[in-house]
């Protein structure tokens, strides 16, 4: 299983904890990336604080990352 920085709620840095998350399998006209190099942009950091709760409300596992770099591994149908 891979593993991620989960957002288990709005506020502080500490509400990031390193857990493991199930691998999903991509969606019809989705990908799903094997993820070699990430990076934490103004968006990301915006999220976890909860000032756009009401643009991107936290999924469960929330993961957030909207910057990577890597290779495709599955294509959805």
């Amino acid at each position: 299983m891979p593993y991620a920085a989960v957002l288990t709620g709005y506020g502080s840095p500490e509400t990031l904890v390193w857990s493991e998350v199930a691998l999903p399998a991509p969606g019809p006209g989705q990908i799903r990336m094997r993820v070699h190099a990430a990076g934490v942009g103004p968006t990301d950091l915006k999220i976890r604080r909860g000032e756009l709760r009401e643009v991107f409300p936290l999924p469960d596992p929330a993961v957030l990352g909207f910057e990577a770099a890597g290779t495709v591994d599955a294509l959805g149908p």
